[in-house]
C-alpha cells in the first residue's frame, strides 16, 4: 500500500530545485510589498467639521426674600 511512498525509485524524480527558487522569489517578494505597504504614510483626508452654536440658557431668578 505504501510502495510508491517508501520506494521512490519507480517514480520519475520531480525538479525540486525549480518550485523551490519559484517559491522563494514569490515569498519575497509578496514579503516585500508587505514591508512597502505597511511602511507607508497613511493617506489622511480633512473633513470639514460642522459646528452649531446655540444660545445659553436664561440665568434663574434671584430667590426672593421674605
Amino acid at each position: 500500500m505504501f510502495d510508491s511512498v517508501l520506494d521512490r525509485g519507480q517514480a520519475p524524480r520531480a525538479r525540486f530545485g525549480v518550485g523551490t527558487t519559484i517559491s522563494v522569489i514569490l515569498h519575497v517578494a509578496l514579503f516585500g510589498v508587505a514591508y512597502f505597504l505597511s511602511t507607508r504614510e497613511p493617506v489622511e483626508e480633512e473633513k470639514e467639521i460642522e459646528v452649531t452654536l446655540k444660545a445659553t440658557m436664561a440665568p434663574p431668578p434671584p430667590p426672593r426674600l421674605l
